[in-house]
């Protein structure tokens, strides 16, 4: 019974927090903008080239450090901009 209750508070735990925060957008400044500054790491937007950011947010929002094929996609569409 124990088990159970915990297996079900896991679970429930797991999809509640995973809906409690969106994910931030892109940024297309490498630089970071003066009012990000104060902001903790992972309510920053992700930027090109912020690899300990960018890791940051991924793992608190995915859960997995590994960045996707969009990812990989919009650091390199946002260098020309």
């Amino acid at each position: 019974m124990m088990k159970l209750i915990a297996a079900l508070a896991l679970v429930g735990g797991l999809c509640c927090g995973s809906v409690a925060h969106a994910e931030p957008n892109w940024e297309t400044s490498i630089r970071i903008p003066e009012e990000y500054r104060d902001m903790p790491w992972t309510q920053r937007p992700y930027r090109p080239f912020h690899f300990m950011g960018n890791t940051v947010r991924r793992m608190h929002y995915r859960g997995n450090p590994l960045p996707k094929g969009h990812d990989i996609k919009k650091t390199f569409s946002s260098i020309g901009r």
